[in-house]
């Protein structure tokens, strides 16, 4: 997940939805990154390991009025989505299986 915002959210939302006993039995667990440039790290290393993933991000489509920053949200969700195996998307406003982003 993107930030510790994002954490609390979430987990409120499954521990409000009587979900977190099912969340934990079956392994889930959140891994801050602290922003956006750094979910690609923790999400190659288990790429490679058979483990189930989902990476719930901020898209900052709101943010997309400079062209600098646009270019940056571009590549940052590109290089994620390719990561979750999503690919041939706009990076701007994808949403798929392994992927959450708003």
């Amino acid at each position: 997940m993107e930030g510790v915002e994002d954490v609390a959210f979430i987990s409120t939302y499954i521990e409000l939805s009587g979900r977190m006993l099912e969340f934990k039995r079956r392994g889930g667990h959140f891994i801050v990154c602290g922003g956006k440039t750094s979910i690609s790290r923790p999400l190659a290393m288990p790429k490679n390991c058979l483990f189930h993933i989902s990476s719930f991000f901020d898209g900052d489509s709101d943010k997309n009025t400079k062209p600098d920053v646009k270019k940056d949200n571009k590549r940052d969700n590109g290089c994620i989505l390719n990561l979750c195996s999503i690919t041939g998307v706009d990076p701007l406003s994808a949403e798929g299986y392994l992927v959450k982003m708003w």
